[in-house]
């Protein structure tokens, strides 16, 4: 018997086992199965008070079942997120340790040309003109 596309039989177990009433809801799952006519005449009897729980129940269910699957995709979510700043990260870490390493290639290249200039200003002669500054 099918309601709202779901087979009640299978839609009674997971409601009756999944909320963890125990031997009470298995007793009632096998009454529902061995007498149906039985089942469903007591249920109407107890009116739409039963029926009204048992669609909160199955309500409740649906709710934190959708509420757990969110909170893992979020955490999933997270954690891919963290990885990618941690990547992040890395490569800015590894960026800043090739440009210092650049910068004292370029500092070391720099203090050699200024001690090779030096040298080369010591070997020239003296410019008499280039000491006593421009004169007209």
């Amino acid at each position: 018997m099918n309601f709202f596309g779901y087979e009640v039989r299978e839609w009674a177990h997971k409601l009756l086992f999944g909320s963890g009433v125990g031997a009470a809801a298995m007793l009632v799952l096998e009454l529902a199965h061995a007498e149906p006519k039985l089942f469903i005449e007591t249920f109407r009897q107890w009116g739409a008070a039963a029926f009204l729980t048992l669609v909160a129940l199955f309500l409740v269910n649906s709710w934190l079942r959708a509420a757990t699957k969110s909170g893992t995709e979020t955490a999933a979510a997270m954690q891919r997120l963290a990885d990618s700043v941690q990547m992040i990260a890395q490569k800015d870490t590894e960026e800043q340790y090739e440009q210092k390493i650049l910068l004292g290639h370029i500092g070391s290249s720099i203090e050699k040309l200024r001690e090779s200039m030096a040298d080369l200003s010591d070997r020239l002669e003296p410019n008499p003109r280039l000491a006593r500054g421009v004169s007209r």
